[in-house]
């Protein structure tokens, strides 16, 4: 229930794990009937604009209950059964999937706003389970990923494998790897392959490899360039 004094709500924060405390800067309820003289339907849409107290992250939440959606259950005093209307929940963005995206992936934004876009993409179809769909993504994150790496984007996959590998960008045993992942996505997008979600993840895996190299880890050679350098033994002198 929602605190009117502090005009605070718990629920489950998209960025965090698991429920949190959070400020409501916006809220409507709507309460709906329908007759058609015969039939009738009545519910519940709750909307709510929320801040995490935790990571301050903004996100919309919707809660719904619907006379046709119903469920039973045992009074816990009476024993008895009832009928209850259970509350649905849609937060958007959705939730994070801590067993699927890595919190580094954030910083994808301030390399590039559409692969960062189309990686989000790819783990909510995770998150879905829509495979085929996620397949397709990885295929069309890593081609944004060339791009933004400077290849020619009128070139093949496996052309732009060959050149990446030129540039010293990817190895033998990952270019065999990256070059399954582009498979897999054509297969999906063309011929209505759907891996299972061991193979969805080990092609995730792959790429997640590809981007944190690429992108992520260039950021360490700033870091390097501030170190400073190992003092010179001193020379001993000669008897």
């Amino acid at each position: 229930m929602a605190d009117s004094q502090e005009n605070k709500y718990q629920t489950q924060c998209p960025r965090c794990d698991g429920k949190r405390s959070c400020d409501v800067l916006g809220e409507h309820e709507h309460n709906w009937d329908w007759t058609d003289g015969i039939h009738s339907q009545y519910g519940t849409d709750h909307h709510r604009l929320l801040r995490c107290r935790g990571c301050e992250t903004i996100f919309y939440l919707l809660e719904q209950t619907n006379s046709e959606d119903w469920d039973g259950r045992y009074d816990p005093e009476t024993g008895e059964e009832e009928i209850y209307l259970p509350v649905r929940a849609t937060t958007f963005p959705t939730p994070d999937q801590p067993d699927t995206k890595p919190d580094w992936i954030w910083q994808l934004r301030e390399v590039d706003v559409n692969l960062s876009t189309v990686m989000d993409e790819v783990y909510k179809a995770c998150d879905h389970g829509l495979y085929v769909l996620a397949a397709t993504g990885l295929r069309t994150a890593f081609d944004r990923a060339t791009e933004v790496l400077r290849i020619d984007p009128a070139l093949t996959f496996g052309e732009k494998l060959q050149e990446l590998a030129k540039v010293g960008a990817v190895g033998e045993k990952e270019a065999s790897s990256l070059e399954v992942l582009v498979n897999a996505g054509s297969a999906a997008a063309h011929r209505s392959w759907r891996p299972e979600r061991g193979d969805l993840g080990i092609l995730r895996a792959a790429l997640e490899q590809f981007l944190y190299r690429s992108f992520v880890l260039k950021s360490t050679a700033e870091i390097s360039a501030r170190i400073p350098p190992k003092p010179k033994r001193a020379k001993t002198a000669t008897p």
